[in-house]
């Protein structure tokens, strides 16, 4: 069950009065079995698999059920479905096996006040598909011992709701969670749950005809083809009973043969922090290279094109099997499939970021309150001379190269200026070329340096990328005070990328603090070239020649957080910048407002950081988190003035709040704002300046013409 160990207690001291608890095989074995849990419900059911191995039925007889001291064992509950018990007393799982129950094949308990009607997904093979009607206000549990399942929808009529729930019994003191609830109109055809027992309520008008099968949605030809008109509903929650928190990961495919566009939207999306769990979308390639991803950790929409397959997956840490209650992750992924827009002519970015502003010019192209020259980067260009590239997109490269230094428009080269980025480049066919290491200056060239080396076919994109790592690494230790300045990775290239799993985390890795920028020189009217869509860092894939969207890239890729605080940036901006919202920092030491306020600006020129959408709330709410595990609360930016007016710490009059109910309080010593990231909402409060929390802070990024970060 979704809940720690300090549950079990208030279990014990609760579950008189409930009606329905579900457990799986591992929660029954490693915390009820031969312990004092009572549970006072009328009924006990199993759900096991049809056709289990004959050993772990024979475990099943060697554990009971007790009430009344009469014993059922586990094989008559699975067998009979449910026990009644017989008189008034409270059900107990006991055995007098050794080692009982090795949970080699999956079984769910449940517990309820009335008899349920419970539909068990069916797991012989041939995979069979069974149907159940739900009508007049009928509440039914379908259950698989494995968890995962198919529902597909063949009949809905009435003008009242259709709710799912995880677990079974009737409210949440019950262990009974919603899900979500729809109206025949809204209620997508197909629903995948990855839970082992889901609960399904119609409201007395509504009747409902549902087929029901394994989860078998996997890699190739058991993927599910979807077309332009499909709505497909993707579940699951750790609330209630759900091995997903053992195996870690659940998922299902979908293919097409035309390229669609499918929208997915995440609400309810939470995730337990400590346990990183995330759902993700993952469009692959023939041989199931991954082209593109999306994750959700928190409620949100992505749309985007796909062309052969498409997985959804639920991911998380794993857990043994004796802590698969421990998490609380819950989502509701709704997909839709349409036919892709008709593409439109590419357009320069143009945001307003609150730090790091790289912009340009509408109208001319150039730079719009920021300059080239700001840049301080180490930059090492890999350009392909193989036969994947042609002469003529050779010379766009090396032109472009020439750009990044040009005198007044170009990147300052000069060390002895306030901010200058280091140039290298290195000519890549089956082996490396330097031609400048680190110390291209704006007299340099390279098209007469460099042709196309006929017989190679390709570059090797990781070879390449271990000659440009190796030049920036060299470079630091030549000039330590280099240390942290950002590293960047150039390809201009026409290649294909094969990664190998045992060396592409060298790559992930350098993601993480650098950033890798693509040029795909493909030839006009050629696909996509997709693992280098792959390769490059997020939002730094392209495919034009123009000077200033490199230098608009570099600036972009200028903006970072150093190593000690966190990189904000808002899901729906460009993804380029990724700490255009600024750097956090959790201050776990608990201090009044004021000290919190000034050691933010100690911190090196902080200030208490401002809150103003909920996608930031929630990375607040990770962040602290990991900082201060056992805190219930934190100071955030957000104070009451003499004449009564709340004021953010950035001056900002944005519209945004999230006060909690009877907040903000009226008492005149309530004049500063925290967040309770103990509620799901994180919901703010006014309280008395002088109490002690932890706090956030947030600081201006590193960015061009800033090197104070």
């Amino acid at each position: 069950m979704g809940a720690p160990d300090s549950l079990v207690i208030l279990l014990l001291l609760t579950v008189g009065t409930a009606h329905a608890y579900v457990f799986s095989c591992e929660e029954v074995k490693y915390k009820l079995l031969n312990t004092d849990f009572e549970v006072s419900t009328q009924f006990a059911c199993l759900i096991t698999r049809q056709g289990s191995p004959l050993d772990f039925v024979g475990q099943l007889e060697g554990v009971f059920v007790r009430a009344d001291n009469v014993s059922t064992s586990f094989k008559s509950l699975a067998t009979d479905a449910c026990a009644e018990r017989p008189g008034t007393g409270s059900w107990r799982i006991v055995s007098d096996l050794a080692n009982p129950m090795s949970c080699s094949d999956g079984a769910a308990l449940i517990f309820t006040s009335t008899r349920p009607t419970i539909n068990v997904v069916s797991a012989s093979y041939p995979i069979e598909t069974l149907t159940t009607v739900l009508a007049n206000g009928d509440e039914q549990l379908i259950g698989n011992e494995d968890h995962g399942m198919n529902l597909r929808v063949k009949e809905c009529t009435g003008a009242g709701n259709i709710t799912f729930y995880t677990g079974a019994g009737v409210g949440e003191e019950e262990q009974r969670f919603l899900l979500k609830s729809w109206r025949c109109a809204d209620l997508s055809p197909l629903i995948i749950s990855f839970d082992t027992v889901i609960t399904i309520a119609v409201d007395s008008d509504v009747r409902l005809t549902l087929e029901y099968r394994p989860n078998d949605l996997t890699y190739g030809p058991g993927a599910l083809a979807v077309t332009p008109v499909d709505r497909i509903t993707v579940m699951a929650s750790g609330r209630s009973d759900n091995l997903l928190n053992l195996y870690g990961y659940n998922y299902a495919n979908f293919k097409t043969g035309n390229e669609l566009t499918v929208s997915a939207s995440c609400d309810p999306c939470s995730f337990d922090p400590q346990f990183d769990g995330f759902v993700q979308l993952l469009e692959f390639d023939a041989d199931y290279n991954i082209v593109s991803q999306e994750k959700f950790r928190e409620p949100g929409t992505y749309a985007f094109n796909f062309e052969r397959q498409l997985q959804i997956e639920y991911k998380s840490n794993t857990v043994s099997p004796k802590d698969i209650w421990d998490r609380q992750d819950t989502f509701v992924v709704e997909l839709s499939f349409s036919e892709p827009a008709k593409p439109t002519a590419p357009q320069e970015i143009v945001e307003e970021d609150p730090f790091c502003a790289c912009k340009l010019d509408e109208k001319n192209g150039v730079p719009s309150g920021w300059s080239s020259n700001e840049i301080w980067l180490d930059v090492v260009v890999v350009l392909d001379t193989s036969e994947a590239m042609s002469q003529q997109s050779l010379a766009d490269a090396s032109t472009l190269i020439e750009s990044f230094v040009a005198t007044d428009v170009g990147l300052a080269t000069d060390p002895h200026a306030k901010f200058y980025t280091r140039v290298g480049v290195i000519a890549m066919a089956d082996e490396p070329l330097e031609l400048y290491n680190l110390n291209m200056t704006t007299s340099d060239t390279i098209l007469d340096k460099v042709q196309i080396k006929k017989g190679v076919s390709q570059i090797d994109i990781l070879y390449a990328y271990i000659q440009a790592k190796t030049m920036l690494n060299k470079g630091v230790s030549r000039s330590p005070d280099r240390e942290n300045t950002r590293q960047v990775v150039y390809y201009m290239s026409a290649s294909t990328w094969n990664p190998k799993d045992d060396f592409q985390h060298n790559i992930e890795y350098f993601k993480e603090d650098g950033i890798i920028i693509v040029n795909d020189f493909k030839v006009p009217g050629e696909v996509q070239t997709s693992s280098l869509f792959a390769l490059a860092s997020d939002g730094y894939y392209y495919t034009d020649t123009s000077s200033m969207h490199s230098m608009q890239l570099l600036c972009r890729a200028n903006c970072f957080c150093r190593a000690d605080k966190t990189a904000y940036r808002n899901p729906s901006s460009d993804p380029a910048g990724q700490a255009s919202g600024g750097c956090l920092l959790a201050q776990p030491t608990s201090y009044p407002f004021s000290k919190a306020r000034d050691s933010c600006t100690a911190a090196g020129g902080g200030r208490l950081v401002s809150v103003h959408d909920a996608d930031k709330a929630h990375a607040l709410l990770q962040l602290m988190f990991n900082a201060a595990p056992k805190t219930f609360y934190y100071w955030m930016g957000y104070s009451k003035s003499d004449d009564g007016t709340w004021k953010w710490e950035d001056n900002s009059t944005l519209p945004y709040s999230n006060w909690d109910v009877n907040e903000p309080s009226a008492a005149t010593v309530s004049k500063c704002a925290y967040v309770d990231i103990a509620e799901q909402g994180l919901f703010w409060g006014a309280g008395n300046c002088n109490i002690n929390f932890p706090s956030a802070c947030e600081f201006a990024p590193c960015a061009a013409g800033n090197q104070q970060c």
